[in-house]
């Protein structure tokens, strides 16, 4: 299940939802909230509804008296117990017992979490992030909320989001070596989901290709302050050092800072900035570690580029190979440190793929694939290995298996549509590679070579 706008919903969910805003403004706030309940329960995708449900469903909570709230209470434990024998065969009609639940007092912990378990079966993580974010406005304290919020990210693959939660958890508890773990792993997956290496379609690739002149564009979150350009970078790299003089360094400053010197393309000092963190802590994080190859890996990008608009091509092939070989020697260091890290084994598979190292990447992402997260993606590069040693059969039970498992026409799933019909092509199974490659086709018509490969089966 996907979220929809206004402009993707029926005329008739339209209507209804312009005859709730109606009623609002004849302020019969109790009317517009059945109606617009009623429209989530009718399309739970619905997000204009939605969004405007829980506007009015918090006013009304908040106007609650202890005798409204009793009788809330009174109501809810009925449907509750309703609610819970529906979670898991029968999610939708879960989702919309826990918005009668909401709809009558929206600060109800067990509602909220019959709805977000609800709409994670009926695969609408957007629905289950939503409310339990909308209560965390009343508990912000609440450690199962928090730890709830961090199970739905983990399964929407919000790796950002859960290191967000993390350090909260862990500021609540300091001396809690087993959360400090936790931490630690929740970095490591952010950094490295945000720095996604692989080659098809990311959305970090995307940014990566336009350049650091866009840099001067992008904003940086920074608590209530958005950092614009490199003038406001400077200022508060400015900040931050006198900070430091006046109170001493911590771990926080100097994160920032080597964020900061990232983006101004001053990628020593950002080094300087990591190994500091790594000196504070006392510890090798491997997220802090993949920073500084992070920035190792963009000095050598920016000497390939200047060698490139001097017209030494044979020099910057030079330096493209010494960046592979540093890239491989980081990730195998990394690996042989945190052994059990799997995200860590699937970036090193990237490499080894990346210099057709087939029999090493093999090995990595067999490892890899017990990690959630990358699961089919690890299953879709092993088709490829399979495929790049000839040996088809296994190729292409490895991208059966992965198509199965993705139930949504992505990136990803194309991807493995694409890689099964080229293993089927060359296996000589016409009629298999006709199906694959078409199924690319109606997808994305641009995609790769897909259109000629079409032609040439024709």
């Amino acid at each position: 299940m996907k979220p929809k706008g206004i402009k993707e919903v029926s005329s008739g969910l339209r209507s209804t939802l312009q005859k709730a805003e109606e009623v609002l403004r004849k302020n019969n706030r109790e009317y517009a909230i059945t109606i617009l309940k009623n429209l989530i329960q009718a399309d739970p995708s619905f997000t204009d509804a939605r969004r405007l449900l829980r506007e009015q469903e918090v006013l009304k909570t908040n106007d609650l008296g202890g005798i409204g709230k009793a009788i809330a209470g009174v109501k809810s434990s009925f449907k509750l117990m309703k609610g819970k024998t529906l979670v898991k065969k029968k999610p939708l009609e879960g989702m919309k017992v826990a918005e009668d639940i909401l709809a009558l007092n929206l600060n109800n912990l067990q509602g909220a979490y019959l709805l977000s378990d609800s709409a994670i079966n009926a695969k609408a993580g957007f629905v289950a992030i939503e409310i339990l974010e909308t209560l965390r406005d009343y508990h912000q304290k609440d450690e199962t909320l928090l730890r709830k919020l961090v199970d739905v990210y983990k399964h929407e693959q919000e790796g950002g989001k859960i290191l967000e939660i993390m350090q909260i958890l862990t500021r609540m508890h300091p001396d809690d070596l087993k959360l400090q773990g936790e931490l630690r792993a929740a970095a490591a997956s952010a950094t490295m989901q945000k720095d996604d290496w692989e080659e098809e379609g990311t959305t970090q690739e995307k940014v990566a290709k336009k350049g650091k002149g866009d840099d001067k564009q992008e904003g940086e979150q920074q608590g209530e302050k958005i950092i614009r350009n490199i003038e406001d970078i400077k200022i508060e790299i400015t900040k931050l050092l006198a900070q430091i003089e006046e109170s001493g360094e911590t771990i926080d400053i100097r994160r920032k800072l080597g964020e900061f010197y990232y983006r101004l393309d001053e990628h020593d000092k950002a080094i300087e900035a990591y190994n500091a963190i790594i000196r504070l802590s006392g510890t090798m994080d491997p997220a802090i570690d993949a920073l500084i190859e992070k920035s190792e890996v963009a000095k050598f990008d920016i000497k390939i580029k200047a060698l490139k608009e001097d017209g030494k091509g044979a020099s910057a092939i030079k330096v493209e190979e010494e960046k592979t070989a540093f890239r491989l020697e980081r990730g195998e260091a990394r690996v042989k440190l945190f052994p059990n890290d799997l995200q860590l084994r699937y970036n090193l598979g990237l490499i080894y793929f990346e210099i057709e190292k087939v029999d090493d990447a093999l090995e990595q992402f067999q490892l890899a694939q017990r990690n959630p997260q990358r699961r089919l993606a690890s299953i879709i590069y092993l088709g490829r290995c399979f495929h790049l040693s000839g040996q088809e059969d296994l190729s292409i039970e490895h991208f059966d298996k992965a198509i199965k498992e993705m139930p949504v026409m992505d990136k990803e799933k194309i991807s493995a549509l694409y890689y099964c019909g080229v293993a089927a092509q060359e296996a000589g199974n016409i009629d298999r590679a006709k199906e694959m490659l078409k199924h690319v086709y109606g997808a994305d018509i641009k995609y790769k070579d897909v259109s000629q490969r079409l032609k040439d089966l024709a």
